[in-house]
């Protein structure tokens, strides 16, 4: 579901896809998160951008740090690559292809980007 809206990023050149040399299937998790994972370790890149809860657990376990695609458009906001309305509207994209969250963490991202609070430390 998500893969529509990065689709949209990678087309506009707003993403750069990468192929991972050595792809390994790290515990039980999709291929697309392996690949990811791998990815970060091959380039020495901290942050990967995950939203399962088993490759979030995996991904620490190599001592990189998961982010969700909310983490994503936080991490955006607070360094102003995009401002709040321009969240508001890809989080909308988001939940228009099933993204999933919670209506309570969902109210809260709305509510901290209204305040323009921040989300990280």
């Amino acid at each position: 579901p998500n893969a529509t809206v990065i689709k949209k990023y990678v087309d506009n050149g707003q993403i750069l896809v990468k192929k991972a040399e050595l792809i390994k299937q790290i515990y039980n998790i999709d291929y697309g998160e392996s690949t990811t994972i791998s990815l970060a370790l091959e380039e020495n890149i901290g942050l990967v951008c995950i939203d399962e809860i088993d490759a979030r657990t995996a991904a620490k376990r190599f001592g990189l740090k998961p982010v969700g695609g909310m983490g994503v458009l936080t991490i955006a906001l607070k360094h102003k690559t995009i401002g709040k309305q321009k969240a508001l509207q890809v989080m909308e994209e988001m939940l228009n292809v099933n993204y999933r969250i919670s209506a309570k963490l969902l109210e809260e991202f709305k509510k901290r980007v209204q305040e323009n609070q921040d989300f990280l430390p």
